[in-house]
């Protein structure tokens, strides 16, 4: 199903190549088969035309969070909520990336101390509490 969601989306990119949603959820739909190579230059591109699409800020968060980069994707997730501060979707991205009120992150953070990243976590946290 997602290849064909990937081939109709495409196409809908070729008449629409101004459309930031068609660009957010083709590059989602292109990380869902893990083709993170394809899927991270649509959500930018998404990110240029809407630079305030939360659709892809979070979207991004979980790309990267499943890539192990948690302190990217807690900027992506960080700048989403600067947008929409009480978006259930990133409070629960957040939590399936393992982010807990332990101020780890079970993935990629881990005994790291107090970094700049364990201070944007407890920042995260905060705010979606």
């Amino acid at each position: 199903m997602t290849t064909w969601a990937i081939n109709l989306l495409q196409k809908g990119k070729e008449i629409y190549p101004q459309s930031y949603l068609m660009a957010a959820n083709l590059g989602s739909a292109l990380a869902q088969a893990d083709r993170y190579i394809e899927g991270v230059p649509e959500l930018e591109r998404s990110l240029g035309l809407q630079p305030s699409s939360t659709l892809a800020l979070n979207n991004l968060g979980i790309l990267y969070a499943k890539k192990v980069d948690s302190a990217r994707a807690l900027d992506f997730w960080n700048r989403s909520l600067t947008i929409a501060p009480r978006t259930p979707p990133i409070r629960a991205a957040v939590r399936a990336a393992g982010v807990g009120r332990s101020g780890g992150c079970n993935r990629g953070m881990r005994g790291k101390g107090t970094t700049a990243g364990s201070l944007s976590r407890a920042a995260l946290l905060s705010s979606i509490d």
